[in-house]
């Protein structure tokens, strides 16, 4: 069989490439949007796109004291915090690649 290199290919003298965009934050809807801009702005540019794929959530939790002393009845507080994670494949020229991820990105993404 014939080896073939699946990451490069020469199409229009411009070498096609492959860009995988990993995003996560904690806050899902602000996710979603960012997203969903970047699948409309390829889609635009006429890029061959995968995605977005979802990751498995991380769930942060920690347990603590509430009194910060240690005296009294021995209450706990419970804090948790899920951690979402998308990602994007893009094949395309370099040259589209930074047309493509010109969106706003919010903090916390």
């Amino acid at each position: 069989m014939a080896e073939k290199d699946t990451k490069k290919e020469v199409l229009d003298d411009q070498e096609v490439k492959r860009a995988r965009i990993t995003f996560s934050g904690n806050r899902l809807d602000s996710m979603q949007a960012v997203t969903k801009s970047l699948v409309e702005n390829a889609k635009k540019s006429n890029v061959k796109i995968r995605g977005p794929v979802r990751l498995p959530n991380k769930h942060l939790r920690i347990m603590c004291r509430r009194t910060p002393c240690g005296e009294g009845s021995k209450t706990w507080d419970n804090f948790e915090m899920t951690v979402f994670k998308r990602y994007v494949d893009l094949e395309c020229p370099a040259s589209q690649i930074k047309e493509v991820t010109n969106i706003t990105i919010p903090s916390g993404i």
